[in-house]
């Protein structure tokens, strides 16, 4: 009972400490990232974007694993630790796709597969790894 009460209190003071990371205001009053945080490794991460930090990335929640939600920012958009499915078993944080239509539709578009895609720098945000995440934050990781 002890050991549960103190993850749920550990996730509460992550999540605070990662919203208050996570969101700054530029000057159009959008929220945004760390301009600073690096993307995913070059060289044809599932991600895509070729580990520019932004651009365009694979981010329909079809092509994820391991999906948990970690703060959502004040544009209504939420923030996802996950790994995609396949053998890279790296984790990231960044959006889901869907969730992403339908706020900033704009940004979304369909690759030749029919997975969705996420402009990245066109909704202010960069995608990284877990383990940036957690450099930038520091948290601990939950992870095996």
């Amino acid at each position: 009972m002890k050991l549960a009460r103190v993850g749920v209190i550990a996730a509460a003071v992550l999540a605070v400490a990662t919203l208050a990371w996570a969101q700054k205001t530029d000057f159009s009053g959008t929220w945004t990232l760390d301009a600073e945080a690096s993307g995913a490794p070059a060289g044809g991460a599932p991600g895509g974007g070729g580990g520019r930090g932004g651009g365009g990335r694979r981010s329909d929640i079809r092509l994820k694993d391991d999906i948990v939600p970690l703060v959502q920012l004040n544009n209504g958009l939420e923030l996802y630790r996950f790994r995609y499915k396949g053998s890279d078993r790296t984790a990231y944080v960044g959006v889901m796709a869907q969730e992403v239509q339908q706020i900033v539709p704009g940004a979304v578009w369909r690759d030749h597969d029919g997975y969705l895609m996420v402009d990245y720098d066109r909704i202010g945000l960069k995608f990284m790894t877990w383990e940036e995440w957690l450099a930038r934050t520091g948290a601990r990781s939950s992870l095996p």
